[in-house]
């Protein structure tokens, strides 16, 4: 009788776990989540539409030798078809070395739709002129799209299709892929279609970029991250969405220790996984959460009787917290009470403090850099774009420099097994150092073209340096 009353006990809580472990990997992310609720406003053009009707794009302007920079860190910032338009006037162009614009969106049928076209051109020749790199960003959100495209090579291959199109359309600098809620079935499947990315853009030009958003929680095991980051110039490990709209609990959204999952713990989880530090960035929160709570406590239950839990940018979560912001000293984040007739409501959210410890951590990390969620939530305080200049100084390169990082070429770039370097002069010493600044190769030569080894190196952002030669390079696996 008890060995029958155990088994049903642990069948119960065998089926709890699952509907839980099902609900967490369920869960629609934050950029999913955003993207839906904008999508009424959006203007929207399958890709098939836009060649049709021959939108040319004009060739992009060359970049401006003054806005060259010298680039110790990856910055990639996210910018959301439902940014406005003039959001380029008021953005400093100087804490960004990427622009992923988000998004062209997959269906399960294969059909690849641009959000807002109209704002691309714009964009484009913002980044060209700031010598920003420029991508496209392919959505494929959810559990039927992504059985759909991902278990079809044929319809993969339609959607790979599609983005070279966009990418030869508007000249794009490359693709970053945000597929949300995949399935463990896919998981091979992610790594055929990533592939077939790769090898499209590769055929297109070695300079192409791959990137990837990949979840803070990989509870579906979705994800070869090993091999996935080896296949792409970097992973944004998306360091958010640790509490959402539906979470049980107020709570921090992205904290940096003192939880079980938190966001130190995920970047030791890639990697231990096999992610090379060089190939990874940390993808950080600018927006919060609001939850309607029964009490003031810290971590309050919520009262998912008055509504579920609401996003905001971090511009309307600092206002909102005006003279009644906490510092959370376990997690590293700040949150706020807030009271009406109907009861508390409490907010988490990151400021300059808490982005702040978390680009340290990027650093300490040695990783390649800090991926944005989102550009246009900042506001016009500047307090966190002056974070970003803080922890990954932007350098802009002398009139010598300048000479200097013309008279040198590398080729490919992105490379793989072996780089070649011509230089207009002797090279003389030389030597390459990883995105932490640490020398892992080093040589010496009269000849002005001389070909490297770089088979032993992760994938990664490296600078060649000698007393004629200063050049990044990637080096992708």
């Amino acid at each position: 009788m008890h060995s029958g009353n155990l088994c049903i006990r642990t069948l119960f809580i065998t089926l709890v776990l699952g509907i839980l472990v099902a609900q967490s990997y369920s869960q629609q992310s934050q950029h999913e989540r955003d993207f839906r609720s904008h999508f009424s406003e959006a203007q929207r053009d399958e890709v098939s539409s836009l060649i049709r009707n021959s939108i040319t794009a004009p060739p992009a302007k060359a970049f401006h030798s003054e806005q060259q920079r010298v680039v110790r860190r990856t910055v990639f910032g996210y910018y959301p078809y439902w940014t406005v338009a003039s959001y380029t006037t008021q953005l400093d162009a100087r804490i960004l070395t990427h622009i992923a614009y988000f998004s062209a969106d997959a269906d399960s049928a294969g059909t690849v739709t641009v959000m807002n076209s109209n704002r691309i051109l714009s964009l484009r020749d913002f980044t060209s002129r700031n010598n920003i790199t420029f991508s496209i960003v392919l959505t494929m959100f959810g559990n039927a799209v992504n059985t759909a495209v991902l278990g079809s090579e044929q319809k993969s291959r339609r959607v790979v299709s599609q983005m070279m199109a966009l990418v030869r359309l508007y000249q794009f600098n490359g693709v970053d892929v945000d597929a949300e809620t995949v399935p463990t079935a896919q998981r091979a499947n992610l790594v055929r279609f990533m592939r077939i990315m790769r090898d499209s853009l590769n055929s297109q030009s070695s300079a192409l970029q791959l990137s990837m958003a990949t979840p803070a929680v990989d509870w579906s095991n979705a994800f070869d991250l090993s091999t996935l980051s080896k296949l792409c110039n970097h992973l944004t490990l998306m360091g958010y969405d640790y509490h959402y709209s539906g979470s049980p609990t107020a709570g921090p959204v992205a904290p940096l220790r003192g939880e079980s999952y938190n966001v130190t713990r995920s970047v030791q989880t890639y990697i231990q996984a096999g992610v090379d530090a060089g190939s990874l960035l940390l993808g950080v929160p600018w927006y919060g959460y609001e939850w309607a709570v029964k009490n003031d406590v810290r971590k309050a239950e919520t009262d998912p009787k008055r509504g579920a839990g609401k996003s905001y940018t971090y511009s309307v979560a600092q206002r909102r917290a005006q003279q009644v912001k906490n510092y959370d000293t376990l997690t590293q984040t700040p949150w706020y009470i807030l009271r009406d007739s109907t009861g508390s409501f409490q907010g988490w959210f990151d400021d300059s403090t808490s982005l702040g410890m978390k680009y340290k951590l990027a650093n300490g990390e040695s990783l390649q850099g800090i991926g944005i969620w989102a550009l246009g939530y900042e506001g016009t305080d500047g307090t966190l774009t002056a974070g970003v200049l803080a922890a990954f100084p932007y350098q802009p390169v002398s009139v010598d420099d300048t000479e200097i990082l013309n008279a040198v070429t590398v080729y490919p770039n992105p490379a793989g097994d072996m780089i070649t370097v011509t230089s207009s002069t002797p090279l003389g010493s030389y030597s390459l150092c990883n995105a932490a600044g640490i020398e892992v190769l080093r040589g010496q030569t009269e000849e002005s073209m001389v070909t490297l080894n770089v088979l032993t190196l992760p994938s990664g952002v490296y600078c060649l340096r000698s007393a004629n030669a200063f050049q990044r390079i990637v080096i992708v696996r």
